[in-house]
């Protein structure tokens, strides 16, 4: 079973900052402990968690479409093409799509933007 990072830096005796800064090859860290970092991340299945990463970076990196309901967009393969290819597209460059179908799009819209779940 794959460890988070709190548990990675507990089976290393170092610290969740230390651990994160080896993984990112900061070079305030030494080779040697950035060395048994990654090994042991490797060892014990360690991912990042994209999640946290955005919000260490403060950014969500997710773009939304809101649309209105009532429509038959799925319905328009041309639509779902469309759709394919922009998440396509923002994936190469890492970021996410979220689809959004809600009563009042404008509000919908603000409301996800102030959450902080897409920018």
């Amino acid at each position: 079973m794959p460890v988070n990072l709190r548990q990675l830096a507990k089976l290393l005796e170092l610290s969740p900052t230390t651990v994160s800064r080896a993984l990112a090859g900061y070079s305030d860290v030494s080779t040697k402990t950035r060395n048994r970092v990654r090994a042991t991340a490797k060892k014990h299945n360690y991912h990042p968690n994209p999640v946290a990463q955005r919000l260490q970076k403060g950014k969500t990196e997710t773009i939304g479409i809101a649309l209105s309901p009532g429509q038959n967009y799925f319905k328009d393969t041309f639509f779902l093409d469309l759709l394919a290819g922009i998440s396509v597209s923002l994936s190469k460059v890492g970021y996410d799509l979220t689809i959004s179908v809600a009563p009042d799009s404008e509000h919908e819209i603000d409301s996800l933007h102030r959450s902080g779940l897409m920018e």
